[in-house]
């Protein structure tokens, strides 16, 4: 796998809001890292899709809101202060406390787009086979994950790549697998996650995750929750 690339934060640049069909307004954004999405005074930028989940940072800060859990977006407002509301979480499901507006904070915010975490299961399917070959869950996220594309077709299916490096430990494994003598505890996925919100949909849904030039380069992971894993 590709060694980790340290992420820049020095970088200086101008949103406009004319360039999104918005609010004529400018703003000067730095200290967002690479895989960030910046939200700022009016600026909302339109990579971030209700639906999808984020993880949200305080721009020049350590502070990352909702105990730095990632989230799902439900809503964008409109106007000058755009209310950016989230899931409720926890004891908050009847009084949703789980949003801020896009002019609170004058350095304004970043947004980490998030398709897995440690603890998500997977089934490891070969890609021309579609054989079932294990089992594997996330136990370590190794790289900031980042947003490859974005595109809508004309019934409003909005479908994401979102390219992810982690750690992973086999749950179980056969045959096929087996001859590959992976070290089973700790093996590095590196791969594009395809994360799809259906046309009438609320929530985005991962689809699979697409394995490139790691130990498992020919296989796609399949969320386990789509049914019992074969042997």
């Amino acid at each position: 796998c590709s060694p980790p690339v340290k992420q820049r934060n020095d970088s200086l640049y101008i949103v406009r809001g004319e360039d999104i069909n918005d609010i004529p307004t400018s703003y000067a954004v730095n200290g967002l890292q690479a895989h960030e999405f910046p939200v700022i005074g009016t600026y909302v930028d339109t990579r971030i899709v209700p639906g999808f989940r984020y993880i949200v940072r305080v721009n020049r800060t350590q502070r990352v809101l909702f105990d730095g859990k990632a989230l799902r977006l439900d809503s964008i407002g409109r106007g000058y202060g755009k209310r950016l509301t989230f899931e409720p979480t926890g004891s908050s499901l009847n009084d949703n406390d789980n949003y801020f507006y896009s002019d609170t904070i004058a350095q304004g915010f970043g947004f980490s787009p998030i398709a897995i975490e440690v603890g998500d299961r997977f089934k490891v399917r070969h890609v021309k086979s579609e054989e079932l070959c294990g089992e594997l869950v996330c136990s370590e996220i190794a790289r900031p994950q980042e947003e490859l594309s974005s595109t809508a077709d004309r019934a409003r299916r909005i479908e994401k790549e979102v390219r992810v490096n982690f750690y992973a430990k086999f749950q179980s494994v056969s045959n096929r697998l087996l001859d590959k003598q992976l070290p089973w505890n700790k093996v590095r996925v590196v791969g594009t996650a395809v994360v799809v919100k259906e046309s009438k949909a609320n929530v985005a849904v991962l689809d699979r995750i697409v394995v490139e030039d790691c130990a498992l380069a020919g296989y796609e992971l399949v969320p386990s929750s789509r049914g019992d894993c074969e042997e």
